[in-house]
């Protein structure tokens, strides 16, 4: 098992590292780090790559990440892919994959799941409205994947669900 979890040195990176049989204890020699900000779209304030997730699909690792601050309009979700979890990680020439759509703002920190029908969902945050970025609410998209050229490419819906809390 593995974790991928942020460290700060020139801002946010994503690192990854084996865990021992305990889950809890990292592997001190197998950390190394994953991706850092490196795109244009990363850098508009401030140097942050976070909140990794990190789903295996046909045998390729695809990884998504949160660029900018939360608190920035421009917070999105970026992509990067690697043929082994502990190897070269390689980001989207197309990233952001999910960067205000629907007008929505600060959308990241995303993670996975297949719904009860077998759909792959992305849960994400985002600002309620434009003008205050808290309380942030949470959002459900489609995950696919594009047959591009031999390569299954992440695509994410910009149409998205609110879920309703049942009391």
């Amino acid at each position: 098992p593995y974790l991928s979890f942020v460290r700060f040195n020139d801002g946010n990176n994503v690192w990854i590292a084996e865990l021992e049989k305990d889950l809890i204890t990292l592997k001190k020699e197998t950390m190394r780090p994953c991706i850092h900000v490196s795109q244009a779209w990363e850098e508009v304030w401030p140097r942050v790559n976070e909140g990794s997730y990190i789903l295996k699909h046909n045998g390729i690792y695809y990884m998504t990440y949160s660029a900018n601050s939360y608190e920035s309009p421009f917070y999105g979700v970026g992509c990067a892919t690697a043929t082994d979890i502990m190897g070269e990680w390689a980001k989207y020439d197309e990233n952001p994959l999910l960067q205000n759509p629907g007008g929505l703002v600060g959308v990241g920190h995303s993670a996975m799941f297949t719904d009860k029908e077998g759909k792959l969902r992305i849960v994400f945050h985002a600002h309620k409205d434009k003008s205050n970025i808290h309380p942030r609410a949470m959002y459900i998209g489609t995950v696919n994947f594009e047959n591009v050229n031999g390569t299954d490419r992440m695509r994410i819906s910009k149409e998205y669900i609110t879920p309703k809390l049942l009391q």
